[in-house]
């Protein structure tokens, strides 16, 4: 695995709200307590999600293109839309450069709609998402 990879961290999306004083975002994350296990299971879902956007760059950038495209209608989506899109698309469009079939794992969802919204904060306020522990890697 590459080494910016292995030692990647998701962008924080609470110390973001906090800056921005913005009070939902500081009474939620204060009701959330994760153990250890936790955090070290979303460190490495992160890591493969991370894996996952380097092994399937086209499908990444058409999960983008249509990330993007939702955002800029400014009216709220749901990631899962997204997801189902680039799965529905990717049965017959996309293959991994590692070879085999393409495929989106389930648990990849939070960390890739994390990644984006760090990418399109515009898309912030359109997407409603529940806390995890990948709100909490620093």
């Amino acid at each position: 695995m590459p080494k910016e990879i292995e030692n990647a961290r998701l962008p924080l999306d609470f110390g973001e709200c906090e800056e921005d004083g913005r009070e939902e975002c500081t009474a939620s994350a204060a009701h959330h307590k994760y153990t250890d296990e936790e955090i070290t299971r979303a460190r490495e879902i992160y890591r493969e999600a991370l894996a996952w956007i380097e092994d399937n760059p086209t499908a990444w950038a058409y999960m983008r293109k249509i990330f993007r495209e939702l955002t800029e209608r400014g009216r709220y989506f749901s990631f899962q839309n997204v997801v189902e899109q680039v799965r529905d698309k990717g049965a017959m469009t996309f293959t991994p450069r590692s070879g085999g079939r393409f495929s989106i794992s389930h648990n990849h969802r939070s960390p890739l709609v994390r990644i984006l919204r760090a990418e399109f904060p515009e898309s912030r306020d359109l997407l409603r998402l529940k806390h995890t522990p990948f709100d909490e890697i620093v």
